[in-house]
């Protein structure tokens, strides 16, 4: 089993008058996700009427604008066209949040072999970037990767005193409770953030 995660805006959805079936057709054909477009036609699909329905609703939607078909096969010969695109593209934002899970590899790895535990728990660590990046637009993947490693690297030879990677993103505070970031006082002494500077601090 292929496994996907699409993202719904349900009030886009609404006003587009799409149905969740022709959504997830669209998303995958966007994103060229043909294995997964295959098997979700096969689960929808083959119950209801088989390929001739499915085929029926591709049609149908190259009628409404949403895609063309541009050959025989249809599931690879696909493209989508504006209007989807238009509608349904993510925000810069929404974009960098989704993409946290494919680089948080490449961030716990800092950690790596540097003491026990030292990489942190990978969800914990989605999550509490998410968070960062939602209340810190500003500073890039490339940016936290680079104040990950100048911090590494300040607490070497031995490690000893080293934050675990979930905990150097956040960590909740003691009797005040209040959660702090050594990963954004490592960025703050970066040069300058992408969009802009900050001089105030938010509790994350």
């Amino acid at each position: 089993m292929v496994k996907a995660e699409i993202r719904i805006n349900l009030l886009k959805l609404i006003d587009s008058k799409l149905t969740l079936e022709e959504y997830i057709i669209l998303t995958l054909v966007w994103e060229r996700n043909y294995s997964t477009l295959k098997e979700f036609a096969n689960y929808h699909f083959l119950p209801l009427g088989g390929y001739l329905l499915y085929s029926a609703t591709i049609s149908n939607l190259e009628k409404q604008g949403w895609l063309k078909i541009v050959g025989k096969d249809m599931f690879t010969d696909l493209e989508i066209r504006e209007a989807f695109i238009e509608l349904f593209k993510p925000n810069d934002l929404e974009r960098r949040l989704s993409e946290v899970a494919s680089w948080i590899t490449e961030y716990r790895d800092l950690f790596k072999g540097k003491k026990q535990g030292a990489m942190g728990d990978p969800n914990a660590c989605v999550l509490k970037m998410k968070k960062l990046i939602t209340q810190y637009p500003a500073w890039s993947k490339d940016q936290i990767l680079k104040a990950t490693e100048n911090y590494v690297e300040s607490q070497a030879p031995n490690y000893t005193y080293l934050q675990q990677a979930d905990y150097f993103i956040s960590k909740q505070g003691g009797n005040d409770k209040i959660a702090t970031s050594r990963l954004l006082t490592y960025l703050e002494d970066l040069d300058t953030p992408v969009a802009s500077t900050f001089s105030d601090t938010k509790e994350i």
